[in-house]
């Protein structure tokens, strides 16, 4: 999975997404050189969903079955 910002460029590449004790961990590269790994402790994870709004965290569902739409439609071509 890559993070983009607006204009395409590449921020973080990440290769893998994997639970360790109560933290998630997620590996890859940033920057397209730099190796890491970036930990998630679950007061952080609820810190970050309260960083949305009422309307980003109801489109939640959307971006999901969105994501899957166009993953499913894409393997078809």
């Amino acid at each position: 999975m890559k993070i983009c910002d607006r204009y395409g460029a590449e921020l973080m590449h990440i290769k893998s997404l994997q639970k360790k004790g109560d933290d998630f961990i997620m590996k890859g590269k940033m920057m397209g050189h730099i190796p890491t790994s970036v930990y998630l402790k679950p007061e952080q994870f609820v810190n970050a969903i309260g960083l949305l709004s009422w309307s980003t965290f109801l489109h939640v569902p959307v971006m999901l079955c969105k994501g899957l739409w166009r993953k499913v439609m894409a393997k078809r071509d």
